[in-house]
């Protein structure tokens, strides 16, 4: 039995409102007659195998492309923090075979990439670099990213480390892991814990010479950014630690200066 015109439902769009639809007699809180059934393994094959070589056509891709476009049930939808942990501890343990990861590869290698032979217009790269540089301001992100990337400290930040707290215990903190701030979509590699906005970078020999890197940032330029945002700052060669002794005493110099004036 269908439903009756006084019982027919649409949303400010005219369209009709999900189980409120004159031709169906499914009305909203009725359970699918497949829920909590699952298919055999022959099913799920039959399936498969029909479905094989099946590809969609321009058209139908245009009309699929139009009806996502606007104003969907899941647009702007968050998830909560609940079903977050939920799914989270769902996929603890979880890990691809090998055989599934050769799969994939080869689904999204070469010809089957949907990106292939395409590359991006100048507005794209632009759009894409803006909205980076914009999350890359935000703590909560820089942190997410510097995990996913397991990020940690290298040897000589762990050495520079301990000569810190060796002559001023307890004075600057490691931020590698963007553990106690950012500052300006920037990860300092030392940051003053005791008020004073004092940080200390360590500059790598090699990633920070702009014979092989020219477009790297200059110590003055380092130093010049920080400044704008009231921080005084302190480049630290690589080459430095391998003079403890001089390099105590820049520090302890550079820890009694006033604060920078912007």
């Amino acid at each position: 039995m269908y439903l009756k015109n006084s019982q027919v439902k649409r949303n400010k769009k005219g369209r009709f409102v999900k189980g409120y639809h004159p031709k169906t007699e499914f009305k909203k809180g009725h359970n699918p007659w497949d829920k909590n059934k699952s298919r055999s393994k022959g099913t799920k094959e039959k399936i498969s195998l029909a479905n094989k070589g099946h590809k969609v056509s321009d058209r139908t891709r245009k009309k699929l492309s139009e009806a996502a476009k606007g104003n969907q049930n899941s647009l702007g939808y968050r998830f909560s923090e609940e079903s977050k942990r939920k799914m989270s501890n769902a996929h603890l343990g979880k890990h691809l075979s090998e055989e599934t990861k050769e799969k994939l590869s080869k689904t999204w290698n070469g010809r089957n990439n949907p990106r292939y032979g395409k590359s991006l217009s100048l507005k794209e790269k632009r759009k894409i670099s803006e909205t980076l540089k914009r999350k890359w301001k935000d703590t909560k992100f820089v942190r997410r990213m510097l995990k996913l990337r397991r990020i940690k400290p290298n040897k000589k930040e762990i050495k520079l480390n301990s000569i810190l707290q060796e002559i001023l215990p307890n004075e600057y903190g490691l931020n590698v892991k963007a553990n106690i701030m950012t500052l300006g979509g920037k990860i300092p590699d030392f940051i003053n814990i005791n008020g004073q906005k004092k940080l200390i970078e360590l500059f790598g020999d090699y990633f920070h010479n702009l014979d092989y890197f020219p477009n790297k940032e200059t110590p003055a330029e380092r130093e010049s950014f920080f400044r704008q945002f009231g921080w005084t700052s302190l480049i630290i060669w690589e080459k430095e630690l391998e003079n403890i002794l001089l390099l105590k005493q820049k520090i302890l110099q550079f820890n009694k200066e006033q604060k920078c004036q912007v």
